[in-house]
C-alpha cells in the first residue's frame, strides 16, 4: 500500500513545495485537492470522488461536451503519487520510483480500470484545526508470465 499526505489549513496547501509539485502536474490541481479537503467525508473511493467532482464542478469546467476534466486530472495525480512525487522533495515531473498505472512494462497489474477501486482518500481533522488528507493505494503488481 502506497500513503500520500497533503496538509492543509483549509485554504491552502501548507507545503510551497507540494503545491508547486501539485501545479507541474496540473495547473488546478492544488484548487481541487483544497475543494477535496473542504468536503465533509471520512472515507471515500477514487471513483466515488470523481463522480462527486463531476457533479459539483468546482473549477466550473465547461463539461457540455462530456469532457472527464476531473476523472483525467486525478488519474494524472494518482500517476504522480505513484512515480514518487512527495510533499518534501522538489519533483521534476519524471516519474522515477515505483510505475505508472499505464506504463507497467513488464509488470501485469491487478487493476485495469479497476484502480478506481484501489485507491481511495481519508480526511482527517486535526486539533490545531488544519486537515490531513491521505492517499491510499492499495495496487498490487507481478511479473507477466
Amino acid at each position: 500500500m502506497i500513503k500520500f499526505e497533503i496538509k492543509s489549513n483549509n485554504q491552502i496547501i501548507q507545503s510551497k513545495i507540494l503545491h508547486c509539485n501539485l501545479t507541474l502536474i496540473d495547473s488546478d490541481l492544488p484548487e481541487i485537492i483544497i475543494f477535496i479537503m473542504n468536503l465533509n467525508f471520512k472515507h471515500i473511493s477514487l471513483f466515488d470522488l470523481i463522480k462527486l467532482l463531476e457533479n459539483e464542478n468546482p473549477i466550473k469546467y465547461d463539461d457540455t461536451q462530456g469532457h472527464w476534466f476531473y476523472y483525467a486530472k486525478l488519474i494524472k495525480f494518482v500517476n504522480a503519487v505513484l512515480g514518487g512525487v512527495n510533499a518534501n522533495d522538489v519533483w521534476t515531473g519524471i516519474e522515477n520510483k515505483r510505475f505508472s498505472l499505464f506504463e507497467c512494462n513488464n509488470l501485469h497489474c491487478d487493476f485495469d480500470l479497476a484502480v478506481l477501486d484501489c485507491a481511495y482518500f481519508e480526511r482527517v481533522l486535526l486539533g490545531d484545526g488544519t486537515c490531513k488528507l491521505l492517499v491510499h493505494l492499495n495496487i498490487e503488481c507481478r511479473e507477466s508470465d
